[in-house]
């Protein structure tokens, strides 16, 4: 195609509720056919029967929930509680501070019964390595916690792609290449959430490109340790080598040197905007911080991962 939009929207707020399986036989029932018998069947629901069953956030190859395997990341790849809290502070630190000057083009007021919503108030600021500390662990050993996880959110993104040529013949100007692509999948016993480590290789080797080359990093941030965890394991010799079939590892990726805009941690996670939401971050920094190349990295449902390098000039 010479032009697309790529994008995604979600309303978890709105999430459908899922029924128990007496209530979903009971509302197939033909009931104007027997209402006799429907109304039988209808007397001997429980309390437990009526109740709502939330939708769980797990991952369906395994039945874990998605925190489950950070926390399990977390204790294989040597991330602390400690870590986790530190670098979930950091994102919310700095999404607070790009908020007015960066974010702000991107974010677009919405009218609702209550008024005008002008701001995400997910971003806290004044959040510190301490004050998350205080937060109670999900899992007896103690790593995740509501402080350190993305938040589920409502949201939308979209980006507008097209082939360079047809570009310029609409005199529209890019505002950056895509230059690589690489979607991996793995075996989900090796950690569902460590996508970014096995894709980021891939699409390096794709583009000819080291870590070195790199100017911009954007990693979605699902979770503090899980982000923490793909970064011990591209460093890693043994990762390297037992799951990447390579000799040497990746390279070392500086947790500062990531999202300095904050990320998923601070701004939230509406699962269908995340993806172009990260991507136009990227092109943004790339901007801002007269950069030429982005690497942008997210772990996906299914024990998949996505990366892409992006540059904001190329030849031809």
């Amino acid at each position: 195609a010479d032009l697309v939009i790529a994008g995604g929207s979600e309303s978890l707020s709105h999430q459908p509720l899922i029924v128990s399986d007496a209530v979903e036989s009971l509302a197939r029932m033909p009931r104007r056919r027997d209402p006799a018998a429907f109304a039988e069947s209808l007397t001997q629901l429980s309390i437990a029967d009526m109740l709502p069953v939330l939708p769980p956030v797990s991952e369906p190859y395994t039945g874990e929930t998605l925190a489950y395997s950070a926390e399990t990341l977390m204790q294989a790849f040597g991330v602390s509680r400690y870590d986790a809290d530190t670098y979930a502070a950091q994102s919310q630190q700095r999404a607070a501070a790009a908020r007015k000057q960066h974010l702000a083009p991107r974010i677009r007021p919405i009218d609702t019964a209550d008024g005008t919503v002008t701001d995400d108030d997910l971003i806290r600021g004044d959040t510190t390595q301490a004050i998350l500390s205080e937060l109670a662990a999900v899992f007896e050993t103690g790593g995740v916690t509501s402080g350190n996880a993305s938040r589920l959110t409502d949201g939308g993104a979209a980006v507008l792609l097209a082939r360079p040529a047809f570009a310029a013949e609409q005199g529209l100007t890019p505002q950056g290449f895509i230059v690589a692509s690489h979607l991996s999948a793995h075996d989900p016993n090796v950690g569902v959430l460590l996508g970014p480590a096995f894709a980021i290789p891939q699409v390096l080797d794709a583009a000819g490109m080291t870590l070195s080359d790199i100017d911009v990093i954007e990693i979605h941030e699902a979770f503090a340790g899980q982000v923490l965890a793909n970064l011990n394991a591209l460093a890693s010799n043994t990762f390297a080598r037992e799951q990447l079939n390579r000799t040497s590892p990746i390279g070392v990726i500086d947790p500062a040197s990531i999202n300095a805009w904050g990320g998923s941690l601070s701004i939230g996670h509406p699962f269908g905007a995340t993806g172009a939401r990260i991507i136009m971050q990227a092109v943004d920094r790339l901007h801002a911080e007269d950069k030429q190349t982005a690497l942008v990295a997210l772990c996906i449902g299914g024990a998949r991962g996505a990366a892409l390098i992006i540059q904001r000039d190329v030849e031809n």
